[in-house]
């Protein structure tokens, strides 16, 4: 799996050609796996049996190593051949077996939950538990269709979801650097960022009393020491003098 993955080709056109819907059923024409982090078991994003429960925001991929990938809040039950654990990127990871013509998932209607978003909310933004196949666009769509498939008003004003993605999106090369001040035209939205927690007093902030004044005192005190103070705010300065 771990080879599959190093050659991953995003290419949804490939996977919609082998996965079919018929009679409200999901066939997959040939096998193929879904693949999402194990930690979703941990915050009832996923449930794990005979059959699997799982929030629709995960991978599709085949054995070319072409994948699709969902972003939606909502669960639905899949009947996988088989459940392996793996890991990538240092992180464990869970794989949906499915064989050729086999059904993926019994029901395709699902009831719109709103649990199931601000699970995902909590998870991927708050926490910035964010999988490493999802971009930051992917995380603005899960929100914008939130009406349609939760019947959440969450998303009909992006502005509180944008400001925490803001902040929690860094660059890829330095979790220090706001990932927005990376980007040269809109093309770049694109690109991977990283993903760190609004609690991260490590990397949110540039400056000692930001740092010191949170609830996370420890972890602002340890940053302060080994982080060299980027900016003194004029509150700190009055403080100082």
């Amino acid at each position: 799996m771990l080879e599959l993955l190093s050659k991953l080709k995003h290419n949804p056109e490939a996977i919609k050609k082998k996965v079919v819907v018929r009679d409200g059923k999901m066939y997959a024409k040939e096998e193929l796996y879904i693949i999402f982090p194990e930690r979703f078991v941990d915050v009832g994003l996923a449930t794990l049996g005979g059959s699997v429960n799982l929030v629709n925001i995960y991978i599709i991929v085949d054995k070319d190593g072409n994948y699709s990938r969902t972003s939606l809040a909502l669960m639905t039950n899949y009947t996988p051949v088989s459940i392996d654990r793996f890991n990538y990127l240092e992180k464990p990871q869970v794989k949906l077996t499915f064989g050729k013509d086999s059904i993926m998932t019994n029901n395709m209607n699902s009831v719109k939950d709103e649990s199931a978003l601000y699970d995902v909310l909590d998870e991927m933004l708050i926490k910035g538990n964010t999988p490493w196949y999802l971009g930051y666009n992917d995380l603005v769509s899960i929100f914008t269709e939130a009406r349609r498939y939760n019947g959440s008003d969450l998303g009909d004003n992006l502005v509180p979801i944008s400001v925490i993605l803001s902040i929690i999106a860094r660059d890829k090369n330095d979790t220090k650097k706001l990932f927005r001040y990376s980007l040269k035209n809109k093309e770049d939205s694109f690109k991977e960022a990283d993903f760190i927690s609004l609690s991260n007093v490590f990397d949110g902030y540039n400056n000692n009393m930001a740092r010191l004044t949170g609830n996370y005192l420890q972890d602002g005190i340890t940053s302060s020491l080994v982080n060299e103070d980027e900016m003194v705010t004029p509150i700190e300065k009055m403080i100082r003098d």
